[in-house]
């Protein structure tokens, strides 16, 4: 997982694999950066080679934890493969996704980077 942007703008990159060893790492970066006040956060998948259960449950609850603190959701699309997984289960239908390409531009990488060895 990597973070980018700065001020009230973030994009959390995930890449890897989005299972139950590393959901609650996505869970637990929402949170923080919503405590932190953001007003936007963009929620790039389109680098993630693998989502199971988990990972979905993870996305949803970003969703819920951002409506609750009045911060904006903007989802980046997975691969075809990984995206129907969201069509499956329905969410692709209730959760805020945006093309590639459409998400804030220029804003300069952080140096906060989350687990490592969970390969985010």
């Amino acid at each position: 997982m990597c973070l980018q942007g700065q001020g009230d703008r973030r994009t959390l990159a995930l890449t890897g694999e989005m299972d139950l060893a590393t959901a609650s790492a996505l869970e637990g970066a929402v949170i923080r950066l919503c405590k932190d006040g953001i007003k936007q956060l963009v929620l790039d998948l389109s680098q993630l080679e693998f989502i199971d259960g988990s990972g979905l449950h993870a996305v949803s609850a970003a969703r819920r934890t951002c409506r609750e603190s009045g911060c904006e959701l903007c989802i980046i699309p997975g691969r075809r493969e990984l995206h129907r997984l969201f069509t499956m289960s329905g969410l692709d239908g209730r959760l805020p996704f945006r093309p590639p390409g459409s998400e804030p531009q220029g804003e300069p990488q952080t140096q906060w980077r989350e687990d490592e060895a969970a390969r985010w």
